[in-house]
C-alpha cells in the first residue's frame, strides 16, 4: 500500500504546474481519473465492471498485483459504486 501511496503522490505532482497546494493536487488526480472512468462507463457499463472486479477482487501475487488493486480502489472506486446504484435502479423504472 505504502507503494501505492507514493506513486499516486507522484501523478498528483503533476498539477502543480497550474498552481493548486500539494494536497488538493490529491483531488484533482481523483476527479480527473473518475471522469474519465465515468465515460467509459456510459457506453460500456459491463466492461467498466468488469475491469474494477479483475484489479480489486482477483487475487493478488506480486508487488505489482497490489499497487494495480491499492490504485484501482483508490481511482474509480466511486464511480464502480455509483455505477452499481444506477444498474440496479434500471430494474425498477417503469417505462
Amino acid at each position: 500500500m505504502a507503494v501505492a501511496f507514493i506513486i499516486i503522490s507522484l501523478l498528483s505532482l503533476g498539477f502543480l504546474g497550474i498552481d493548486v497546494p500539494f494536497p488538493s493536487t490529491y483531488i484533482l488526480l481523483w476527479l480527473t481519473t473518475n471522469m474519465m472512468y465515468a465515460f467509459l462507463a456510459v457506453f460500456w457499463q459491463r466492461l467498466a465492471f468488469l475491469i474494477y472486479y479483475a484489479n480489486v477482487h482477483d487475487k493478488q501475487t506480486s508487488i505489482m498485483d497490489y499497487l494495480r488493486k491499492y490504485a484501482m480502489f483508490f481511482f474509480i472506486s466511486l464511480n464502480y459504486y455509483v455505477q452499481q446504484i444506477f444498474r440496479y435502479r434500471q430494474e425498477f423504472c417503469v417505462m
